[in-house]
């Protein structure tokens, strides 16, 4: 009777293996920022360093984000969200390189860095910063 257990048991645990490496094989950072439960978890690692709003009819997204990075160096993972009543942006920065982006613009999705450029009204914006290893979050 053992034996059948522990049969049942490495099988069990290598079909969860061969699941999870399937699961993770196409997924990128950005399609995980459009997860609530993939953001959550990166908040509740987190703290809030910068909150502010943004009117990008007066100020230009791209400097704004700019400056963020430049004024937050220090940490190591960066994450900037920003929502208004029909658009929502949410950027992962890992030593200041951009690396995942997530754009919803009227109910439309996008994963690429152009679709900022798109994002017009007045945005509340926080910033905040990671504090865990770069593997534990992404």
């Amino acid at each position: 009777m053992s034996k059948i257990l522990e049969e049942m048991m490495k099988n069990l645990k290598r079909k969860y293996l061969e699941q999870k490496t399937v699961n993770k094989k196409d997924e990128t950072i950005s399609s995980k920022l459009s997860s609530l439960s993939f953001i959550a978890k990166l908040i509740s690692t987190s703290k809030l360093i910068y909150s502010d709003k943004l009117d990008t009819g007066k100020i230009d997204i791209i400097p704004f984000i700019e400056d963020i990075l430049h004024k937050f160096s220090q940490y190591h993972i960066i994450y900037i969200s920003g929502y208004n009543e029909e658009n929502t942006f949410r950027l992962l920065f890992v030593s200041g390189e951009l690396k995942g982006v997530y754009i919803k613009i009227s109910d439309k999705e996008f994963y690429s860095e152009e679709e900022l450029l798109k994002l017009k009204g007045l945005f509340h914006v926080s910033v905040y910063a990671n504090l865990l290893k770069t593997s534990m979050v992404i």
